[in-house]
């Protein structure tokens, strides 16, 4: 246990009076990595510049000096500093002891080995941006991603296969697209495990979160394949004829289930081709791919993919995983991602 938990909580903790030599050579050592005449966003980088210290010297319960030494040190307000100590508590990197004083988290020193991989994978994405000469502003994005991602590089994506398959929207497509291995479980058995995240279609997505209990993440796709069916049979009437076209069974069955589910007051109907004749209160629902001359019907259009929305989320989680190439291109011309496939 923390030599600094284990004490009573009313115990008397050095506060007042002169600096000790280590105190000093925290403050000095800070003070060169912030310029404090410089106000802007001061709290941020005064706990930018503290946690530094505290990582290059794998502090390991390192009693760091009072707001009120390094408030007097630097000619700032004791709150600023206050602030800056409350922003390391939120990273873990401080833990908060007694009277008012902060003591260095064991966390501060186990990050330091993830530290010095993040600050490589920065530095040789910093060449390829410069030699590549990609702005600022998307190198910038690029190591937000880095960083949020660092270490993520044995996340274990699993998909959650349905009851009803959704073509373009199963393991091996979510797996081509991320360039990522993916696994596939069933809903009945998936289970929490360290480092793993679900993936199910948005018909199952709520299901699995209820299983999960908070215990893992669980992404949602096929947000754009309910969200058109639902538009197409939104403003219809009860008993409303709906055909729906597709020339793959596979997706004639997923998209008649989730009619049937949405509205079960409708009469639905399966056609591998277009019909030549509809009654006057019909809608034509077809896949947005498909040309065709559908004259003066009623006509609707349903999407079966992976949205590009659904995808750059999940590769931002995976970002550390994915290849330094394909997150540079995708930062700096997202319009560019490949598009899902039909």
């Amino acid at each position: 246990m923390d030599w600094v938990m284990e004490q009573d909580a009313t115990v008397e903790l050095p506060d007042a009076g002169a600096l000790t030599a280590v105190d000093s050579a925290i403050v000095d050592d800070v003070a060169k990595r912030v310029d404090v005449s410089d106000r802007r966003d001061l709290r941020r980088r005064l706990a930018d510049g503290l946690e530094a210290w505290l990582l290059e010297h794998r502090a390991h319960h390192q009693l760091v000096p009072s707001a009120r030494h390094f408030a007097d040190a630097w000619g700032v307000h004791r709150a600023t500093v206050q602030g800056a100590f409350e922003i390391l508590v939120d990273r873990a990197t401080l833990t908060r002891v007694a009277n008012g004083r902060f003591a260095a988290n064991s966390g501060a020193a186990a990050r330091a080995d993830g530290t010095a991989v993040l600050t490589g994978r920065l530095r040789a994405a910093a060449g390829t941006a410069i030699r590549d000469g990609f702005s600022e502003s998307a190198f910038i994005e690029l190591a937000r991603q880095m960083f949020r991602a660092v270490g993520a590089g044995d996340i274990r994506v699993v998909f959650v296969e349905p009851e009803v398959e959704v073509p373009g929207m199963g393991a091996e497509d979510l797996a081509r697209l991320l360039e990522y291995p993916v696994s596939s479980e069933r809903l009945e058995s998936i289970e929490p495990a360290p480092r793993t995240v679900f993936v199910a279609l948005a018909s199952d997505a709520t299901q699995a979160r209820v299983k999960m209990a908070g215990r893992a993440d669980v992404f949602a796709i096929g947000l754009t394949f309910e969200t058109d069916l639902r538009l197409a049979v939104a403003g219809l009437p009860a008993e409303t004829r709906v055909a729906v076209v597709s020339e793959d069974q596979q997706v004639l069955r997923a998209v008649m289930d989730k009619l049937s589910e949405l509205r079960s007051d409708l009469s639905i109907h399966s056609y591998t081709e277009i019909p030549r004749e509809l009654g006057e209160s019909s809608l034509l629902l077809l896949p947005e791919a498909m040309a065709a001359d559908v004259g003066n019907f009623p006509t609707a259009r349903y999407r079966c993919q992976i949205s590009l929305a659904e995808l750059t989320f999940l590769r931002s989680r995976l970002a550390g995983s994915l290849g330094q190439a394909a997150m540079v291109a995708e930062a700096v011309n997202p319009g560019k991602t490949e598009q899902p496939v039909q």
